[in-house]
């Protein structure tokens, strides 16, 4: 088990979580998993934990690599909303991004969706949201918006 960390001194500790999300490079080289309870886990391809990215809002919810893995989303939400980060997978070895904190290794890549699917399209994310909008996103600029269905 990669997620979550077992907590060795709590004799009731559970494995239980809520809005639990994981995804792993092309190269299988690099595994995100997060969950309600926990920032996102940066870890390596025999699970050790080699980073980690707090969430930008409440809690974390989404994520998923660029389609040439040069980019890593992660995406938190409160309620319906949320806020999307995009970080260089360049960083990842040993990154430190402190919850609810602009930092100069990510950037904004969204300040509004909820994100429940995705796939990673060129330059493009491609996200389904919480109120069924469909919505690209750019991976190279903040916060641009090119579609919504």
């Amino acid at each position: 088990m990669i997620h979550p960390v077992i907590d060795q001194d709590d004799e009731e500790w559970s494995p239980n979580m809520d809005m639990e999300n994981a995804t792993i490079s092309d190269d299988n080289q690099l595994i995100i998993a997060a969950d309600q309870g926990s920032d996102y886990r940066v870890l390596d391809s025999e699970g050790n934990q080699i980073g980690v990215i707090g969430p930008q809002s409440s809690y974390p919810h989404y994520c998923l690599f660029s389609k040439d893995s040069k980019q890593l989303l992660t995406n938190s939400c409160h309620f319906y909303n949320g806020t999307s980060i995009g970080i260089n997978t360049g960083k990842l070895n040993g990154i430190f991004i402190p919850a609810y904190e602009e930092n100069g290794d990510f950037i904004l890549l969204d300040d509004q969706m909820r994100v429940y699917s995705g796939v990673a399209a060129s330059r493009y994310y491609i996200l389904g949201d919480a109120y069924g909008y469909i919505r690209a996103i750019d991976s190279e600029k903040e916060i641009q918006r090119c579609v919504s269905v």
